[in-house]
């Protein structure tokens, strides 16, 4: 496995995991929500899964160390960091 990149999502089309080339959790998780596929890390651990709940995301975040959540904003998902900013996907961007 490629050792450069963190995270992983289940491709369910080709029945594999595939590495995916950001390091970075929010940027990852835009990365597959924008295919409505689950992330994992190198470890195969389910991180962060788009049809479960904000609830549900976030203790998964918080289980494995990540200080961010996902957060409900004008109607919309949203991920917001540590430090309060609000992160939007890169194709909701204006």
């Amino acid at each position: 496995m490629n050792k450069k990149y963190e995270f992983m999502m289940y491709d369910k089309e080709e029945g594999k995991y595939v590495i995916i080339p950001k390091n970075n959790i929010i940027d990852a998780i835009h990365f597959v929500w924008n295919y409505e596929y689950d992330l994992y890390n190198r470890d195969k651990v389910l991180l962060f899964c788009p049809f479960e709940d904000n609830e549900w995301n976030n203790e998964n975040f918080k289980e494995y160390g990540y200080k961010i959540e996902i957060v409900n904003q004008n109607g919309k998902r949203r991920i917001r960091d540590n430090s309060g900013i609000i992160h939007k996907a890169p194709w909701k961007m204006k």
